[in-house]
Parts: structure tokens; sequence; C-alpha cells
């Protein structure tokens, strides 16, 4: 009794190890495991297995592709204008590309070491706005969904950007490779660009609609005239607008310099012209300055025509300030997109 016992026992654990053997084998062989063997790969410098697990070239073939596919049939005359110019600039492209990648990999960083465009620059630009990076706050939070058909996989990476507080999915294709799965594309590489840029585009016009209430608080426009001007010489008629503005400083510091957009809008709030203007004298807390703008006039242009030919007194104008420094050196301006 005691031997059949203990022949049982070593039956469990043989098929315990063996189980053991067999769940380790077949995980080496899964998705999550060869994605994990990219990502160690990079993290630790190894090119070879880096490109036993991410077909490279092929990959930034196809993203190359997604990249000048066109979103709008109606673009499709272009079609062939952009074949062509693909394969041009394409053999030099995915090359250097390539290279740069290889140079990131093996210093660990994105930084800029050459002035080639097409290699270092662009590939610093994609790395440093969408690549999960801890100082970015872009962090991986798992699958999405893994999805097989065949011997080609879907692998959904979720990535939580702090920057927007929103988690994106970027979406990897792999093929199997027998004993292991290797990324051929980001399927959907272009839209998640898009949505990330889109994302950037809301942040910046949040912050710079914040911004331009401060500064629109600091300068106020007290004042407004506007003039018709016409000249002909000979067979040729010149005509100008020309708009005096007074513009105050209700803030409490000395401004040294300000530019700003006034708005010409009519009574039905549309927008007739516009005048980019900038003042570089001192202007003193609670002092008033004036700005000449001026613009050239052609009848062609109906709402030009129409600026010239309403009075000032049925014009609204609006004034946007975009920069203004002070005389303590201190600034508030405006920023730009990945600023």
């Amino acid at each position: 009794m005691a031997m059949t016992q203990k022949r049982a026992l070593i039956l469990v654990a043989v098929m315990i190890i063996f189980s053991g053997s067999l769940a380790l084998f077949l995980y080496k062989q899964g998705i999550r495991y060869s994605l994990y063997q990219a990502y160690r790969a990079y993290k630790k410098h190894d090119i070879t297995t880096f490109e036993k697990y991410v077909d490279l070239e092929g990959v930034l073939n196809n993203l190359f592709d997604h990249i000048t596919s066109f979103d709008d049939p109606k673009d499709s005359a272009f079609e062939d204008f952009i074949e062509g110019l693909t394969s041009l600039v394409k053999p030099k492209v995915i090359p250097a590309i390539k290279q740069e990648i290889y140079n990131i990999i093996e210093r660990g960083e994105y930084e800029q070491k050459t002035s080639n465009y097409w290699s270092d620059d662009l590939v610093t630009m994609l790395a440093n706005r969408y690549l999960p990076t801890k100082d970015k706050g872009i962090k991986f939070k798992g699958f999405d969904h893994i999805i097989r058909e065949g011997k080609i996989a879907y692998a959904g990476l979720k990535l939580f950007n702090a920057r927007y507080d929103t988690t994106l999915t970027l979406v990897l294709k792999l093929r199997n490779k027998g004993s292991y799965w290797q990324i051929a594309d980001i399927t959907n590489f272009k839209e998640f660009i898009k949505k990330t840029d889109s994302l950037e585009q809301i942040r910046t016009d949040r912050i710079n609609a914040q911004l331009k209430s401060q500064m629109n608080s600091i300068v106020r426009l007290t004042g407004f005239t506007k003039k018709s001007i016409k000249q002909e010489f000979w067979f040729f008629t010149s005509r100008q607008v020309i708009c005096k503005l007074a513009i105050e400083n209700t803030g409490d510091t000395e401004i040294d310099f300000l530019k700003a957009t006034i708005f010409c809008t009519d009574k039905n709030q549309d927008t007739l012209a516009s005048f980019v203007i900038s003042n570089n004298k001192p202007l003193s807390p609670g002092q008033t300055d004036t700005i000449i703008a001026q613009k050239e006039i052609y009848f062609y242009n109906d709402k030009g025509k129409a600026l010239y030919l309403t009075p000032a007194s049925n014009l609204q104008p609006v004034l946007e300030v975009n920069y203004i420094q002070f005389a303590d050196s201190s600034e508030i301006k405006l920023v730009d997109k990945w600023e």
C-alpha cells in the first residue's frame, strides 16, 4: 500500500512538472511573451534579439504606406503622383530611419545626433510625441484585445497618456514564426497619430483660450476709428482702409511690447478683415496709446469691399492680444502644439 502511494505521488509530481514545463513552453510561444521579449531587447540594447521579434524593415515600409495613403476617395486623382514620389523617396527614407532606430536602441534614448531630417529628426519627433516614456506620462496599461486568425494575430496595446488623461489603443499585427511571434505592422498607426494630434490641438486651444482671456484683461481697446481712402493714378485706382486704435494698459505692470490682432466685424458678427498690430512703446498701468493699422483693399474681394464701404459706426472691432512682454522681462505668450 505504501509503495502504491509512493508511486502515485511520483506520478503526480511528474505530471505537475510536465504540465509546468508544457505551460512554460506554450507561454514562450505566446504573443504576450514575444511582445515582452521585444520590449526587453530594447531595454537591454540588444538589436539582434529586437530584430528577431520585430520585422523592423517590414514595419517601416508598412508605416510609410499607411502615412501616404489617402483617406478621401476624391484624392485618388493624385494616386499616381504619390506612388511615383513614394518610389523615389521610400528607398532613401527607410534605411535612414532604420539606422536611427538602431542608434536609439543602442544608446537607449531619443536625442538628436545628426542633421538628417529623414532619420534623426523625424524618428526623434515621433518617439518623443507618441512612444511611452515615464517623463511624458505615457504608460502601458495592458492589452485591449488579442485576436488570433491562423498565423496572424492582432494585439491592442492600451497606452494611457496623462497629458490628455486618456487611454488610446495601438494595434500591432504579428506573424507566427513557429516558436515565436514577430511584429509585422502597426495597423492603426495613422489613426493613432491623428487622434493624438487632435487631443493635442484640444489641449493647446484650451490653454490658449485661458491665456487670451488673461491678456485681454490686461490690454483693452478703448477707441476705434476707420477711414477709407481712394487715390487715382491715371488708369490705376488705389483704395486703403486706415484704422486708428486706442489701447489701454489695465494691468498693474508696465508693458514693453505687445502683439495683437484686431478683427473688424460687422453687425452680423461676420469678420470683414483682420489686422496684425504691434506696439513697442512702453505702456504704463492706466496709460493709453494709439496704434495705426492699414490695409490695401481690392473690390473684387467682397469682404474687403464691404469693409471699405461700411462706416466705423457699423463696425464692431474685436481685439485679441497674442503676446505681452513686461518691463520686468516676464511675458505672456500663446503656446504651440507639443510645447
